[in-house]
């Protein structure tokens, strides 16, 4: 009945095993992801068209010579490769989080999120992008989306592992 330690602010001697409760939720998964590509993009490229923007009227643009240059962007601009990249980054992040939320086939619910991201940069591009920008900005969300899901991914399976040592006598 009392603990064989002397020492009365010493912790129990007791081995308590954490165990991870949370459910695999492969659907909230995609949206979320879906959400964060999305929403992260679209707000990554008003900041960006905001910085442009001052940046262009601290040089003395007119406000029709700023709308001129925010709709003819080119891709390999610095304005452009930064936007290019801030997308990146968000697609990589989307996946890792889309992994972690997963919990289970975290690569199969990450190639639907990497679908639909690039699906809808198809679609938001068709009139701005060339065909083969287009392809390529898709092979990049593609690549992005599945690093993050891959990072996610080892995350788990990290934190698995963790469970199933603790676990052990």
């Amino acid at each position: 009945m009392y603990d064989s330690n002397p020492n009365p602010f010493s912790p129990p001697n007791s081995k308590i095993v954490m165990v991870d409760k949370t459910q695999p939720r492969p659907v909230k998964a995609v949206i979320v992801g879906v959400l964060i590509d999305i929403g992260g993009s679209l707000a990554a490229g008003i900041v960006v068209a905001i910085a442009f923007s001052v940046v262009l009227a601290s040089r003395g643009l007119s406000v029709e010579q700023i709308e001129q240059e925010l709709t003819n962007i080119d891709s390999g601009s610095a304005v452009g490769l930064l936007s290019s990249l801030l997308g990146g980054v968000i697609s990589l992040c989307a996946g890792y989080v889309c992994a972690r939320i997963a919990g289970i086939r975290e690569y199969r619910t990450g190639t639907i999120l990497a679908a639909a991201s690039s699906c809808f940069g198809l679609v938001m591009g068709s009139g701005y992008y060339s065909t083969v920008e287009q392809l390529a900005l898709g092979a990049l969300t593609v690549a992005s989306v599945m690093l993050g899901v891959h990072m996610g991914t080892r995350r788990n399976r990290g934190l698995r592992d963790r469970q199933v040592a603790l676990s052990e006598p």
